[in-house]
């Protein structure tokens, strides 16, 4: 199965993620009509949280014991045993939360806009990268093919530095990676960020009118 992995060091809290996965799930399907012509809010389904001078993204982890399918009291909440994708069928959800309440990250929402759905990260199933992957210019989001659900040694890199989805043979240690991405999101703070991360955030509006504000979980 396919999952998508953070690495906070080369995050530069750009929020191109945000961006590219609204424009994804608008009618459109064009950035300039889906922000500017499109009459009700388009709710991203990754997130870009910042603590310090540390940012990354964080969407739907798909767990492989998922709880918000398990607290999910119409059905609405499913998960592929083939894909490993959690998804959440809107036309079953009754907008009970109880998904929302259980999930360890924090990263489904509550989309009020047109009736009262959960929304979260599809994975972008009818692409062959999500196009949060495919679009971070700085390549802190990473696709890979593991080799199993739990207990990640090495996998498959499908990332948006390989040619738009033309896999590479590079070494991944998942659970290094989780580590980090759970110290980061607890508050510490990482020595690892490197000076071409810095020089990247200078170049950063702070001003540019996000679509969305940030929420410390």
């Amino acid at each position: 199965m396919k999952k998508i992995y953070i690495n906070e060091e080369y995050c530069i809290g750009c929020r191109l993620c945000e961006i590219y996965c609204q424009v994804k799930h608008s009618k459109s399907k064009k950035i300039i009509k889906a922000f500017r012509e499109e009459e009700q809010d388009i709710i991203s389904r990754i997130l870009v949280e910042e603590i310090g001078h540390n940012s990354f993204a964080i969407q739907c982890r798909h767990c492989v014991d998922a709880p918000c399918v398990d607290a999910c009291i119409s059905g609405a909440m499913t998960k592929n045993e083939n894909t490993g994708v959690v998804n959440c069928n809107e036309d079953k959800c009754v907008g009970c939360w109880s998904c929302i309440m259980v999930c360890p990250y924090g990263v489904i929402r509550r989309d009020i806009s047109a009736k009262r759905v959960a929304s979260k990260c599809d994975m972008c199933v009818d692409e062959k990268i999500p196009v949060c992957v495919k679009n971070c210019p700085n390549e802190a989001l990473k696709f890979y093919d593991t080799d199993s659900d739990t207990g990640i040694d090495s996998c498959t890199d499908y990332g948006a530095g390989t040619d738009k989805g033309i896999a590479s043979e590079n070494s991944f240690d998942g659970n290094a990676r989780a580590s980090a991405g759970a110290s980061a999101r607890a508050g510490t703070d990482s020595d690892n960020n490197t000076d071409a991360n810095e020089i990247s955030r200078t170049n950063v509006n702070p001003d540019s009118g996000n679509s969305s504000g940030v929420g410390i979980k």
